[in-house]
């Protein structure tokens, strides 16, 4: 497993769209896309496999590790974007903003 802090293997994951900030726990080994609507969360997506980009958003704080990555260029990931679609948190609180 990767870098994760609390004993549980926890996570919360904070969104930011449109000046709103809405928060909910990470599913152990899933995507934040997952867990979001696990959670009754809507984020912006599409083909939710990592190609359309749809859910491009940044990454604020935190870690995390992108299983499939069709869409971001390497300039774009050292940038901090990242593929909520595609991303599995690896700390105990990871941050987006869209």
């Amino acid at each position: 497993m990767g870098k994760w802090v609390s004993s549980d293997g926890s996570s919360i994951i904070r969104v930011i769209r449109a000046g709103e900030e809405v928060e909910f726990p990470a599913l152990v080994g899933e995507t934040i896309l997952f867990s979001a609507r696990s959670s009754g969360v809507t984020l912006p997506s599409s083909c939710k496999v990592g190609i359309c980009a749809t859910c491009i958003a940044r990454l604020i704080v935190g870690e995390v590790v992108m299983r499939n990555n069709q869409a971001l260029t390497p300039q774009e990931q050292a940038d901090g974007l990242v593929l909520a679609c595609q991303s599995v948190p690896q700390t105990p609180l990871v941050i987006l903003e869209y």
